[in-house]
């Protein structure tokens, strides 16, 4: 009976061991979650009928980078299709796609140096005017 009860004791243990570790998120991956106030400098139409435009980005009120942004109308009635890169000290960080009418997340499909690898979203907070608050939210 003793064994019995030893050995249900260790399988419930190795269970609960193989469940933890099965839920758990992959411990080695690198999360970043960071802002950035963003201030258009410029913009002007591109080609195949889409506008360009840059913006300044400022951290604790300090120019740590800038953008470059390209939309284009999408086939859905009130969307954008964007590009956009952004270059901060660290390296760039490049997003893409459907923006508009409710829909403020591009998806961050990778970059270079500091952020080779990464993936994510950018979340976009429209503020008054030419600003808006820029919410990366990353995973390597």
């Amino acid at each position: 009976m003793r064994k019995l009860i030893s050995a249900i004791a260790m399988a419930a243990l190795a269970a609960a061991a193989l469940a933890s570790t099965a839920g758990a998120a992959n411990p080695s991956a690198q999360t970043a979650h960071f802002s950035v106030q963003a201030i258009q400098t410029s913009g002007h139409r591109g080609p195949n009928n889409s506008f360009v435009f840059t913006e300044r980005l400022r951290r604790h009120h300090h120019v740590i980078g800038h953008d470059r942004v390209q939309c284009r109308q999408a086939t859905n009635r009130g969307l954008l299709r964007c590009k956009a890169v952004f270059f901060l000290p660290e390296g760039k960080i490049k997003a893409q796609g459907n923006f508009g009418a409710g829909n403020n997340k591009l998806a961050v499909v990778g970059g270079t140096s500091a952020f080779n690898g990464v993936s994510g979203k950018l979340l976009v907070h429209n503020k008054r005017g030419n600003r808006s608050r820029l919410e990366f939210l990353l995973v390597r």
